[in-house]
């Protein structure tokens, strides 16, 4: 059996390595924060005060799916392209293969610590809680990162493998923490609040002069519309 790799990655090569084996490169990850910052302070006083936040993190899934939807980066092997989806309300950008989804969530002040464990800011919806279900039983039946043909196929046979791109504007150290991460468990509050792997990411300064925390709001407005026919 493989050894089991480190469910916390930090170092560059391991990140590198990590990232490859899913499709996506740090580049693209940090191209995206870096739009979700000038995003995000592009927003004026003028402005809903919630629309800074909610600017910040459409602007993350929007690069993510430029990125990689159009293949503006040259590493990023042709066999892996991706596409956009929209699982009710859910954005998300899936690879060929349909074996792996990234969407983009904000995270508490722990995101991007490495002895820390983030909670995403906001509670998210059912779609979300319905990935973190398939991502946990996928842990439980094979808890080992490094998945072998065979593992492969059972893990396409529960599902695909979910990520959240985790971003955190701290006004304090005037950087944004971010990282790459499965998520397997949510709190009573639907906040997702447990991971199997986080691949940690360089931190980004801010750009431009706006660093206030503004109030969240829901990153992925998952709703389920109810239509009950009328008599």
């Amino acid at each position: 059996m493989q050894p089991q790799k480190k469910q916390i990655i930090t170092e560059p090569f391991e990140v590198r390595s990590r990232l490859e084996e899913l499709g996506v490169t740090e580049e693209i990850l940090r191209l995206a924060v870096e739009e979700a910052i000038a995003g995000f302070n592009s927003c004026t006083d003028n402005h809903p005060r919630t629309h800074a936040g909610s600017r910040f993190w459409a602007d993350g899934i929007r690069s993510l799916r430029d990125s990689l939807t159009v293949l503006r980066f040259e590493r990023v092997e042709s066999g892996k392209e991706w596409h956009a989806e929209e699982d009710n309300n859910l954005p998300l950008v899936v690879n060929k293969a349909g074996t792996v989804a990234i969407t983009v969530a904000t995270g508490d002040k722990s995101t991007g610590k490495e002895h820390e464990t983030p909670c995403t800011n906001s509670a998210k919806g059912p779609r979300t809680k319905d990935a973190v279900n398939v991502n946990e039983a996928q842990y439980l039946l094979i808890p080992d990162l490094h998945l072998t043909p065979e593992d492969l196929e059972k893990f396409e046979k529960m599902g695909r493998m979910t990520f959240l791109l985790l971003m955190h504007r701290d006004a304090q150290s005037l950087e944004v923490r971010c990282e790459l991460s499965r998520p397997r468990t949510m709190d009573k509050c639907n906040r997702v609040n447990g991971w199997i792997e986080r691949i940690i990411l360089k931190s980004l300064p801010f750009t431009g002069e706006r660093v206030d925390i503004l109030p969240e709001v829901p990153q992925t407005p998952e709703i389920d519309v109810k239509v009950k026919k009328r008599a």
